[in-house]
């Protein structure tokens, strides 16, 4: 189905409601419930593992997952502790499924010296803070594109648009998921894509109610984003980080996830220390921490995961991403909670602040 698709279906299903017995939901409302049980569906069909923080689903549940799942992403390593590296993970990760580390051996002199010789390198985040659109009357958040260093990330003309300029979240949602599928186009064609993009937060960079284009290439371009014939430039920053130097990538090994405060003890245990074969990992923030000892180095990560489902708008024509034969099951979760919900003689209050509240 497609998203007026979906609003058709819940409108049917929902028939008491939409004869005016209660007065009409307004399609926000309709999105947002849509929005909150396409969660409930990921989140019902993944389980953590009972061994690590990572997340086990049947073969049934991973098809169910398919248009989410991310696999094999390369991602670059930087130390900060003597007996760790990093790795910032992806700006539409979502959970955890598997993760990876490339290890160099300290035997393998060459390499292990090479892999060693750290250097600062230099990491450029271009910083696009949103604005509420210009026009003087709706629909708001018509025209929407962006380009990095002149190149067309994504152009979305002739919207339908929103009702309301204060709207900017929903165009915010819309933003990302557009460049979330850009980045998805560009791993297809290589696993180690230089560029990513965050909402607010990369690492300790905060930049409040702000896109970040973070990329390890200077973007000497163009860097635009556009709302509603609004330019807003990419004003450039820097962070420096310590990358571990491209070398022979090393073997590839498992990690082991854990929570980050067994690490102490693990550290202490003779059967349990992070290894060649097996590196101990934990995630810490939006940041995949890698632990080594004297005896090897981790050259580079690698995780599959879950990636953040694009927010339904029918005002933008943002349809669902989870796969189309699962999309009658969303409708009647959401169906069946509004029937469950307007029994209450206090819905719309509860209704109102959930939205608000985000629950």
């Amino acid at each position: 189905m497609n998203v007026q698709e979906m609003h058709i279906e819940i409108d049917i299903s929902t028939q008491k409601i939409r004869s005016n017995y209660y007065r009409k939901f307004l399609d926000s409302e309709i999105d947002w419930l849509l929005n909150k049980h396409v969660d409930r569906f990921v989140k019902d069909r993944i389980k953590q593992d009972t061994d690590s923080l990572g997340f086990d689903a049947t073969e049934i549940d991973l098809d169910a997952l398919r248009t989410l799942v991310v696999l094999d992403r390369q991602l670059p390593a930087f130390q900060v502790e003597t007996e760790a590296v990093r790795a910032e993970l992806p700006g539409n990760y979502s959970f955890l499924v598997d993760d990876f580390s490339n290890t160099i051996d300290k035997c393998d002199k060459y390499n292990y010296a090479v892999a060693t010789n750290i250097q600062a390198s230099t990491v450029y985040i271009y910083t696009f803070p949103l604005a509420q659109s210009v026009l003087g009357s709706a629909p708001y958040y018509v025209n929407m594109s962006m380009q990095m260093n002149s190149v067309q990330i994504f152009d979305a003309a002739s919207l339908p648009g929103l009702p309301d300029k204060t709207e900017l979240w929903a165009a915010k949602d819309y933003i990302l998921n557009q460049l979330s599928n850009y980045i998805l186009g560009l791993l297809q064609l290589n696993p180690e894509t230089t560029i990513d993009f965050y909402w607010e937060t990369f690492g300790s960079y905060t930049s409040p109610g702000s896109i970040l284009a973070v990329s390890s290439v200077r973007q000497t371009g163009l860097n635009q984003l556009t709302i509603d014939g609004s330019n807003i430039a990419g004003a450039e920053s820097t962070v420096s980080r310590n990358f571990i130097p491209a070398v022979n990538a090393g073997a590839l090994a498992c990690n082991r996830l854990i929570r980050g405060s067994m690490r102490s003890r693990l550290r202490t245990s003779t059967f349990c220390q992070t290894i060649p074969s097996s590196p101990i990992s934990a995630v810490s923030g939006n940041q995949l921490k890698i632990y080594h000892d004297s005896k090897f180095i981790v050259s580079k990560s690698k995780v599959s995961y879950i990636r953040k489902p694009a927010k339904i708008n029918l005002l933008l024509n943002q349809n669902c991403d989870i796969a189309p034969e699962f999309h009658q099951e969303i409708c009647d979760r959401v169906s069946l909670y509004i029937k469950e919900l307007t029994d209450a003689p206090d819905w719309e209050v509860k209704l109102r602040d959930m939205m608000m509240n985000k629950d």
